[in-house]
C-alpha cells in the first residue's frame, strides 16, 4: 500500500477486527475473551479500545449494561503475551456507556500482515456487552476454527489474560474491541452505518475476522466497525459521541447507511441532506459514500428476479445511487455496494445499474440484506475498493 502512505505518522486504526457490540449479557459477570486480529501496518507500542457501551437497535441510543465493569488485557503474538496497563495499572474500571483506552503496550513489534490476538478479562456486576448474532439464523461471531473464544459465566472464572485455554461457551458469541491503535501512514477507516454494514446476515468464515462492510476494508488496512443494526443518518446524528470519538483514529470514514432512511420514505432532498449532515460530523476526513442495495419483496423466496417486487422507495434509491456516483463536492469517493448485488427482472447474474432486483438465486433471504454468498461476492469485490479510498 505505499502509494497511498499518509505524508506523516498519526495514531490510527492498525488492525482487522475491532467491532462495536450490539447486544448486552445482561446475567453473566464473568468472561473471559480471545479475539483474533490482523495487523495492517507494523504495530509498535499499540493501545487497546475496549467498550462498556454498545448503540441498542432500537433507537440508536449509546447504552451500557447498567453499571461499571473492570477489565485486564493482553496481546497474544507467536506464543508471547503482552500484557495492557492502565494508567500504569493492570486493570481498569469502565464506567457504564463509557469506553477505556490502554497505555501502550510495550516490547510487542508485530509484523504487517500478521495474526494476533487479543485477550480480554471481565468482572461486572451488571452484564457485559458483546458482539452477538441479532439475525436470528443462529448465526456465529466467533470464529472457532480460528482461534476466537467467549467464555462467560455468573460464578467467578479465573483471568486467562496472561495464558491458558480460553474455552467457548456456546461458540457463537465474541467481545471485540472497538480499535487497536498504533502510529502508522497507512491509511485507516472508521466504518458507520447500518444492518448491513455490520453484516447482519453475514455468515461467512474465511479468517479474515471481518464482517459486512468491512470486508472490503479488511484485507487492506486497519478499521473499527461501528455500523449499528436499525441505524439511520438522523439517529447517527444524534448518538454521535462514540462514533466522532473514534474518527480521531482514522483517516478515512466510509458512510454505508441509506437501508432504513429509504425505509421512512424520506424524499431525495431530505436524505441528501441527512447525508451532509452525516459527512460533517467527521470533518477533516476522507469521507467515502457507499450505494445502497435493492429492497424488495419476493413470492418465491427470491428465487428469481421475475417474482421479486420493488418497494416504494425504489425511484428514490436509485436517484440517490446515481447522485452517489457522481460524487457531489460534499463527499470524496464512493465504494459501489450495490452493482455486485442488483439485476434486473431477469434475476440473471449478470449487474444491471439501478435494476432494481436482487440477483437470484441464493443474494438474499429478506430481500433487505445480502446473505453469505452475497458478503462472499463483496469480498471479492475488496480490489475496487482501493480505487474508492484514492491516493
Amino acid at each position: 500500500m505505499s502509494q497511498l502512505l499518509r505524508p506523516a505518522a498519526y495514531e490510527g486504526f492498525v488492525a482487522t477486527g475491532c467491532q462495536l457490540g450490539n447486544g448486552l449479557a445482561s446475567t453473566h459477570r464473568y468472561f473471559n475473551s480471545r479475539k483474533r486480529h490482523h495487523a495492517r501496518s507494523r504495530i509498535q507500542r499499540p493501545k487497546i479500545i475496549l467498550p462498556n457501551v454498545y448503540h441498542r437497535g432500537s433507537d440508536g441510543v449509546a447504552v451500557g449494561p447498567g453499571g461499571s465493569v473492570t477489565y485486564t488485557a493482553s496481546i497474544e503474538y507467536k506464543g508471547q503475551f503482552y500484557q495492557a496497563t492502565f494508567g500504569g495499572q493492570v486493570s481498569a474500571v469502565v464506567p457504564d456507556a463509557g469506553y477505556v483506552i490502554s497505555d501502550e503496550i510495550l516490547n510487542v513489534d508485530i509484523k504487517r500482515g500478521d495474526t494476533f490476538f487479543v485477550r480480554v478479562f471481565g468482572n461486572t456486576p451488571s452484564g457485559f456487552v458483546y458482539f452477538s448474532d441479532a439475525s436470528g439464523q443462529g448465526f456465529a461471531r466467533a470464529n472457532g476454527d480460528g482461534g476466537e473464544a467467549l467464555a462467560y459465566s455468573t460464578t467467578v472464572l479465573s483471568d486467562l489474560t496472561m495464558g491458558g485455554t480460553v474455552t467457548s461457551t456456546d461458540g457463537l458469541n465474541i467481545f471485540a474491541p472497538i480499535g487497536i491503535v498504533a502510529q502508522t501512514r497507512e491509511p485507516s477507516v472508521l466504518l458507520v452505518g447500518d444492518s448491513v454494514g455490520a453484516g447482519l446476515m453475514d455468515n461467512v468464515f474465511d479468517g479474515s475476522t471481518d464482517f459486512g462492510i468491512a470486508r472490503v476494508v479488511g484485507p487492506y488496512f486497519g478499521y473499527s466497525n461501528c455500523c449499528v443494526n436499525s441505524d439511520t443518518m438522523a439517529r447517527m446524528s444524534a448518538n454521535s459521541a462514540l462514533r466522532v470519538a473514534l474518527s480521531a483514529y482514522a483517516s478515512h470514514v466510509l458512510l454505508q447507511h441509506g437501508t432504513n432512511d429509504l425505509g421512512g420514505s424520506l424524499t431525495l432532498s431530505q436524505i441528501k441532506a441527512a447525508a451532509v449532515s452525516s459527512r460533517n460530523l467527521f470533518s477533516g476526513l476522507t469521507a467515502i459514500q457507499v450505494t445502497t442495495a435493492p429492497r424488495t419483496t419476493s413470492t418465491d423466496a427470491w428465487a428469481t428476479g421475475a417474482n421479486q417486487t420493488t418497494v416504494a422507495s425504489e425511484t428514490v434509491r436509485t436517484q440517490w445511487n446515481d447522485f452517489k456516483r457522481r460524487v457531489s463536492p460534499d463527499f470524496d469517493s464512493v465504494f459501489d455496494l450495490a452493482d455486485p448485488f442488483e439485476t434486473d427482472a431477469s434475476g440473471a447474474m449478470v449487474s444491471v445499474l439501478n435494476g432494481g432486483r436482487w440477483k437470484s438465486p441464493g443474494m438474499t433471504i429478506d430481500g433487505i440484506h445480502p446473505n453469505a454468498a452475497a458478503y462472499r461476492m463483496l469480498r471479492d469485490q475488496a480490489s475496487r475498493f482501493l480505487a474508492a479510498i484514492g491516493p
